[in-house]
């Protein structure tokens, strides 16, 4: 079994969990899974993920990074250790109730100009040269969102945005060139996955 199979196998299972418990149609299997609740959104991840919760910065007003165990990575001659999986869960304020597309964009272009006026480096921004912001809509469970790439050097950092009323997260996570990454294509089935679980807290 390759090591992408056996990645993706270890995912699946701490996932999904092995149950006879019967789920409600149309919901996310909740069995085996934990659930971060507040800022205005719910997200269900591994029961067997670590957790690193940071406090507000520049971005945003706390930053949820949640990890799988650690799997080693045999690259020919170098033998090296990584997360099972990795997203990055971030929430903001959205005082004005802007919609995702438009959060997305003016968080973006704010940042891209303060870059530009501090005289920074602004590859990092998906803004194009007629200063837009690049991106596509998307749903997540009935919702609407906005999905844009953030080049990193050796990777995208790729964030899906979605709003609530005053709340406002993203859901990211890094996609690498498989040369960078063998299991990357793990870590894009468990964002997927995750994204398939993200529900607005109803007040």
């Amino acid at each position: 079994m390759s090591l992408f199979n056996r990645c993706f196998l270890v995912l699946f299972i701490s996932f999904f969990g092995i149950t006879s418990c019967a789920e409600r149609p149309g919901s996310p299997p909740t069995t085996g899974l934990k659930q971060y609740i507040g800022n205005g959104f719910l997200i269900k991840y591994p029961g067997n993920a670590n957790l690193d919760l940071k406090g507000s910065d520049a971005w945003a007003e706390r930053t949820l990074t949640i990890s799988g165990p650690e799997v080693e990575i045999n690259a020919g001659e170098a033998t090296f250790s990584m997360p099972s999986f990795e997203v990055i869960v971030e929430f903001y304020d959205n005082s004005d109730e802007l919609s995702a597309e438009e959060f997305a964009a003016s968080k973006i272009k704010n940042s891209w100009r303060y870059a530009i006026e501090k005289d920074e480096p602004t590859g990092y921004w998906p803004v194009n040269e007629e200063e837009q912001v690049t991106g596509r809509p998307l749903v997540v469970h009935g919702e609407p969102a906005w999905q844009t790439s953030f080049f990193s050097g050796d990777h995208d950092f790729v964030r899906t945005f979605i709003t609530n009323g005053q709340y406002a997260m993203s859901v990211g996570y890094r996609s690498y060139p498989i040369e960078n990454n063998p299991i990357q294509p793990a870590w894009d089935t468990v964002y997927l996955l995750m994204m398939e679980t993200v529900r607005l807290e109803l007040e």
